[in-house]
């Protein structure tokens, strides 16, 4: 007489009520243990640097290369944090046209500081900067290098929290979320080169504009900033430094 075949039977394990095929299992309990990626999203871009006490930095701002289809920003740009709580605060560099480069060609731009809502004055340490752009921009793209002025009496060591937030919108006004980011900048030593007006620890032409420009009391320089623009030893910020200056970074004899 044949003998009835065996029935396959599946391994379960019943939990409340509820089969659960081991291979259903196994996957449910890897999902769980799985570590969570990161989901890359359109936002912002800022450079972090050191710079010598004194000097100005330039802070580039972009976009990531998440960010497509920007056509105007409205950046607000926060330097409240620092540490220690003893520093002094930066110093924002007035904003005009002139001072922002950008890789956006005929890019527009305004910058303001916006008022506190309890003192009525200008925050000291936010700013907001509109860029507006005719044409559509995809990331990773440069948009400005923002110039902050570490004061000389920054201690060696401090570092100061600069976050970027951003509204931004398409060509037909649509707004598009970008993620915040944020960078430090932190202090290094004084400078101490001769003819290194703008107190960077690098000779270039700009020291000599702006040597040019304290002779002709355009601008101001502090002690510090006066001693090592004064490239002659003269005791004073004259023509001659400015030319010494060119000079040397020329590698003409007698620099």
């Amino acid at each position: 007489m044949p003998t009835a075949p065996v029935p396959e039977h599946r391994h379960t394990h019943r939990r409340g009520g509820l089969r659960v095929a081991p291979l259903a299992r196994g996957i449910a309990f890897a999902l769980l243990l799985a570590p969570l990626v990161a989901r890359a999203e359109p936002g912002m871009l800022v450079e972090s640097k050191t710079a010598p006490a004194g000097s100005t930095a330039q802070l580039r701002i972009g976009l990531n290369e998440d960010a497509k289809g920007i056509a105007g920003l409205l950046l607000t740009v926060d330097l409240t944090a620092h540490s220690p709580d003893s520093a002094p605060r930066l110093r924002v560099n007035d904003l005009g046209a002139h001072d922002l480069s950008t890789a956006y060609a005929g890019a527009l731009f305004g910058a303001t500081a916006p008022f506190d809502p309890v003192t009525h004055r200008p925050l000291e340490t936010v700013r907001r900067i509109g860029v507006v752009q005719g044409e559509a921009k995809d990331g990773p793209v440069s948009l400005l290098d923002f110039p902050l002025t570490l004061s000389e009496d920054a201690p060696v060591g401090a570092v100061y929290t600069v976050t970027v937030s951003a509204v931004a919108n398409d060509i037909h006004g649509l707004k598009l979320p970008l993620a915040p980011a944020t960078a430090t900048l932190t202090a290094g030593p004084m400078s101490t080169l001769r003819g290194d007006a703008n107190g960077n620890n690098t000779l270039e032409v700009a020291d000599a504009v702006l040597t040019l420009r304290a002779a002709a009391q355009l601008v101001p320089l502090s002690t510090a900033a006066a001693a090592r623009a004064d490239y002659t030893r003269d005791g004073q910020v004259n023509v001659a430094d400015a030319v010494a200056i060119l000079r040397r970074i020329a590698g003409l004899p007698g620099a």
